[in-house]
């Protein structure tokens, strides 16, 4: 319908619905805030719940350009775009509480529609929590990664990197029989060796794994033929 609200374009401007609002450029619906006051935009303007939120802002389309977002800064300096995921544990807006051990601080989720809802399609996320106690300027952090496997649509933990800079995959311990390590690998899976893939396309010798120290190189394993 033609907005109720226009400038001197009279297909161009603000119309409302039941309980909606509406902003057309073109004659043609770009953004709607509906009675939950969701914004939604793009193409596609109905309220979904997917991957179990119905966010305040929903971005969906049928093509590239109507289900996207992209950030892009121009300026002379070594400055770039951000995008910033926050929590406090403060129960009032505004509040500084820090947050405990394990919390939570911000996720990125990757959702796919399974053939009956876009509630359940979790395939891959990655988040961020507190690795240890957090107050004043003191706020260490792990970062994990997780997928989910064949027959299930449940997230499971593949690896992280926790606020030493020590990396674990298939584990969440970052030391082996008293031994800690700045890399850690495991397997939960009996079937599986736990093995690193070395190859070169090449049948030269060559050193696949070095050691060094101040001092150097000081051994190395090598293949070769």
């Amino acid at each position: 319908s033609a907005p109720a609200l226009t400038g001197t374009d009279s297909n161009t401007g603000i119309n409302f619905g039941t309980d909606t609002v509406n902003i057309n450029t073109g004659g043609t619906t770009r953004a709607t805030v509906n009675s939950s006051g969701k914004i939604l935009t793009g193409n596609y303007f109905v309220e979904k719940q997917i991957g179990g939120r119905s966010s305040s802002l929903q971005i969906q389309g049928t093509d590239a350009n109507t289900s996207s977002l992209s950030l892009f800064r121009y300026s002379a300096n070594d400055g770039g775009s951000a995008i910033t995921l926050g929590k406090g544990r403060s129960s009032s807006a505004g509040g500084v509480d820090k947050l405990l051990e394990n919390d939570t601080v911000g996720s990125i989720l990757w959702v796919a529609a399974n053939n009956a809802d876009l509630q359940n399609g979790n395939m891959a996320a990655i988040d961020v929590q507190a690795d240890a106690e957090q107050g004043g300027a003191d706020t260490p952090a792990r970062m994990r990664f997780l997928t989910v496997p064949d027959n299930s649509s449940t997230l499971q933990e593949r690896m992280r990197i926790d606020s030493d800079g020590k990396v674990m995959i298939n584990t969440t311990s970052n030391a082996f029989d008293g031994v800690t390590g700045n890399l850690n690998i495991a397997n939960t899976n009996t079937n599986n060796n736990t093995c690193i893939n070395c190859s070169r396309n090449t049948t030269s010798a060559r050193s696949q794994i070095r050691f060094s120290n101040p001092n150097g190189n000081v051994g190395s394993i090598q293949t070769g033929g």
